[in-house]
């Protein structure tokens, strides 16, 4: 049977290879009345709400469009692309179908139709694509159509084929508009690092990065199956047509064949690149050698070189060193951007100097950029750095010289060197966190600094605790000659078990070593000997810390892992290159392995500083092992881990860490001595042993009070005003006995409060003698102008000291009991016969007992309620009694 079509207001004739197709099972698009059926555009079709993942279409429809797809060069495989015109609005699509050589069949330019009734159709990534349905790890997807069915779904129209105009658009006005659709990027040219490069790797979809003028990307995807596929594209820059896809990275373009790029002209940048580098024409040792101490222009010359080491690793941010036989020097390069050339240790490069200088900067010579101002050296832009290195596929090796310490000079300074029969000062459980320098040393004592940067890749590794060679950079810089390694591979010399430090140390004292306090690290080859006083068995300290007494000097040591040293224990321990830190007077030692220590060969009978708990207040020294005597607990009911111990006034607060295993014990009855480590104005006990109470419990209810102690005078002269306060209060001791105030307090009610105001109480301390007095002042500098003299204590506005003669005034004493009252807490004074306002209440001469129930008889009481005002300094006399 012969089918034609005959779609809307359009005759389409067939010729007789592509107009008609004999066939006896062939169903016609839409019967030959085409008048009840529209042509469905690609922008209509993408419109509709099509989600992701395939959807069978079931209604009549038709599609009509132009073929933009060529597969002649085989950069395309099963797919052919159309879209809905050559101009204007327009859009585009994917047909997936089983076939071969589609561009002999569906030529580009030319117009085809397609029946969309029981295709599959998907919007990925917002692209229309069309096809057959298949399965990939059982998820249903738009697969290739059949072979046997693309004849039944697809039609060449007889129009003539169409050189078909691609749409002009930049890069960075892409959008999914021009999905599927024939476009040109009018002046592109290939990122410097896919310079010289195929357009793909054989056998493999390959992505070459396309840049603008303005650094804006589009990748360049071809198949290695295409025939241009080991084809390279032009260095310049060029005009590319294809088309334009995406995916989950985002935008690409494909084209069609290689000649869908046209060459331009010269680069962005005005460079015009080759792909061979130039004639080298002098060496790395000559250049060095040209240097007389100013800023060198490398302009014209070219020279060969291995790389030995760059910033893969993290320990050389923004630097390539470069080495040809015993010469090497430093590049200095900005890195990580688009157009950054990415280097390999080992790789052969030439050099074009063109725009690069030789310079020194902090001691080091290297290469770099000149600045727009001719003023300043900086790193060689990444834009640029195609135009000055040339790689190829080659690699070599250079000489690696093998010298000790104490041979390396500035003469090796940018070259790689090894260092022999060396080992790491400096050991930590995760390598270089915390620091930027680390030490290497050998047996003789003579240290070379190994620079690492906060990137480097081997900072999770543990630092080599062995002794061997290490290989890395010769660097310098103000500090002097260092060592850069390039990654962790550079330890792998580390072999043998590290030298005897002690051989060659020299022994110190521990005031000599608070001398070596500021210098961060010590470089000399000294040890410290003295006594541990710390406990690891009990848990009183983390296994990794150890306190020692060198002399009368306390040291907190850090290990980098746990020891095993007893208490009492004498030690030598190794100080080289080990950190050190001084924090409220105790010198700390940090990141000592534990093969710095030696230890002798028994324990020691350490006597700690003997001393009373009112003797140590403020005379510790932190760290120190010291025993407190005559005390008891604060409280007999709590545990060793949450006590203080006491002398009935003074109080010091123990600490037991909840890992040590004593720290639930019961805190022994009676009283006697107490022994620890002084610190943070705690007394941190090392085990049980530290307490030892054989004397019975101490009663400090009788020695925290006394009934001699008593209110003498509360004043507040007529004359007092703001600028001219002249209130006080007096305590008077009647007996023969000295009485000490600490834990005692003044309290105030004020007015006809029934509790006293808190935040004024007045706590005391120190003694009042015997027949003596304690003066406490509103305002001190104030009482002073007055009376001529200062007071013993100066309370706060609105505490017991600053009355105006209607409050209440109670003393308490160290066991929180009331020993004196004035007045009457709850009542306002105000017009009673204890009012003072204006004057003075004074306890009579004859009363020598305080009494915590107020009578108005033992006081005599002037002021304005008695019509008698006073006024200051006539009629007072504080501090006598």
């Amino acid at each position: 049977m012969k089918h034609c079509l005959k779609p809307v207001l359009t005759v389409i004739v067939f010729s007789v290879l592509c107009s008609c197709i004999k066939t006896d099972d062939y169903q016609p698009l839409f019967a030959c009345d085409v008048g009840e059926y529209a042509v469905t555009g690609v922008l209509q079709l993408l419109e509709k709400d099509y989600q992701e993942g395939p959807e069978r279409i079931m209604e009549d429809m038709v599609l009509s469009g132009v073929v933009v797809s060529d597969d002649a060069a085989g950069n395309h495989f099963g797919e052919l692309y159309m879209q809905d015109n050559s101009g204007g609005e327009t859009a585009g699509i994917l047909i997936k179908l089983d076939l071969p050589d589609l561009h002999l069949r569906y030529p580009k330019g030319s117009r085809i139709w397609i029946n969309m009734k029981d295709l599959y159709i998907d919007k990925r990534y917002g692209a229309l694509e069309v096809g057959g349905i298949t399965h990939f790890f059982g998820q249903p997807s738009v697969g290739r159509l059949p072979a046997a069915a693309i004849d039944k779904h697809l039609v060449l129209s007889c129009d003539p084929v169409i050189d078909l105009a691609p749409e002009k658009v930049e890069i960075t006005r892409l959008s999914d508009t021009y999905l599927n659709t024939w476009i040109q990027i009018e002046k592109a040219e290939l990122a410097p690092e896919d310079l010289c490069r195929s357009f793909a790797v054989e056998k493999e979809q390959t992505r070459l990065k396309l840049l603008d003028c303005h650094g804006a990307v589009l990748p360049l995807e071809s198949s290695g199956y295409a025939e241009f596929f080991n084809a390279v594209p032009p260095t310049g820059s060029f005009s590319v047509n294809g088309i334009l896809k995406r995916d989950s990275r985002g935008y690409f373009l494909k084209i069609n064949q290689e000649s869908d790029i046209q060459l331009a002209g010269k680069r962005c940048d005005n460079f015009a690149y080759a792909c061979s580098p130039p004639a080298v024409n002098t060496s790395l040792a000559e250049i060095r050698s040209l240097y007389q101490g100013t800023p060198l222009s490398l302009n014209g010359m070219v020279f060969k070189a291995t790389v030995t080491a760059t910033d893969h690793f993290g320990n050389f941010p923004d630097r390539v060193y470069m080495q040809e036989e015993n010469s090497g020097i430093r590049l200095n390069l900005e890195r990580g951007g688009t157009g950054s050339k990415e280097f390999k240790t080992g790789e052969t490069m030439v050099v074009s100097g063109d725009d690069l200088w030789l310079y020194e900067e902090h001691q080091e010579l290297q290469i770099g950029y000149r600045d727009a101002s001719d003023s300043a050296y900086e790193m060689l832009p990444e834009a640029r750095h195609y135009r000055n290195f040339y790689t190829s596929d080659k690699t070599d090796s250079v000489t690696v010289k093998q010298l000790e310490i104490d041979q390396i000079s500035e003469e090796h300074a940018g070259t790689l060197a090894m260092l022999k029969n060396v080992h790491f000062e400096t050991f930590q459980t995760v390598l270089f966190e915390q620091q930027s320098t680390l030490m290497l040393a050998d047996c003789k004592g003579d240290l070379m600094p190994v620079i690492i940067e906060n990137g480097f890749s081997g900072s999770n590794e543990p630092v080599p605790d062995l002794h061997g060679n290490v290989l890395g950079i010769v660097v310098r810089s103000e500090e002097g000659i260092g060592l850069r390694v390039r990654n962790t591979g550079d330890f792998s010399g580390l072999t043998n078990k590290t030298c005897d430090i002690f051989e060659r140390a020299g022994s110190i004292s521990g005031e000599q070593l608070d001398e070596l306090v500021g210098a961060d690290r010590i470089t000399e080859n000294i040890v410290i000997e003295g006594v541990v006083t710390s406990d690891y068995v009990s848990g009183h300290f983390p296994q990794e810390m150890m306190m020692m007494q060198v002399g009368t000097k306390p040291v907190l040591v850090h290990f980098n892992e746990a020891h095993s040293i007893a208490q009492d224990s004498e030690i030598k321990l190794a100080l080289l290159n080990v950190r050190i830190d001084e924090t409220g007077g105790l010198i700390h030692l940090y990141e000592i392995p534990i093969d710095r220590i030696s230890a002798g060969s028994g324990f020691v009978d350490f006597q700690p500083r003997s001393l009373t708990l009112e003797d140590s207040l403020g005379s510790l020294q932190e760290g120190e092992l010291i025993t407190i005597t005559g005390v008891a607990a604060v409280d007999i009911l709590l545990p060793v881990s949450s006590n203080s111990v006491e002398d009935c006034y003074n109080s010091l607060a123990l600490f037991v860490p909840e890992q040590a295993n004593f720290a639930d014990q019961s805190f022994p009855e009676g009283s006697g001595n107490v022994s620890g480590i002084y610190m943070n104005d705690l007394l941190h006990l090392r085990n049980m042993n530290d307490l030892n109470f054989a004397d019975p419990p101490v009663d400090c209810s009788m020695v925290r009070t006394s009934s001699s102690v008593l209110i003498s005078e509360i004043a507040d002269p007529a004359n007092t005003i703001s600028g001219s306060n002249g209130r006080f209060l007096e305590l008077y001791n009647a007996s023969e006995k000295g009485v000490r105030l600490d834990r005692w307090e003044l309290r105030r009610y004020t007015n006809a409060n029934s509790s006293y105001t808190s935040s004024s109480v007045i706590r005391l301390s120190g003694y009042i003698q015997p027949k003596e007095t304690v003066v406490i002042a509103a305002n001190a500098v104030e009482f002073e102008m007055i009376y001529g003299f200062s007071p013993d204590i100066e309370g706060d506005a609105g505490g017991p000291a600053d009355s105006n003669g209607d409050d209440s005034i109670e003393l308490i004493d160290g066991n929180g009991n009331r020993v004196d009252i004035f007045g009457q807490p709850g009542t306002d004074g105000t017009g009673t016969l204890w009012d003072f306002q204006d004057g003075r209440a004074r306890r009579k001469a004859g009363i020598l007992q305080s009494s915590n129930i107020f009578n108005l008889s033992e006081w005599e009481v002037v002021g304005a309620t008695q019509d008698s005002l006073l006024t200051a300094p006539v009629g007072y006399d504080p501090g006598e009694h």
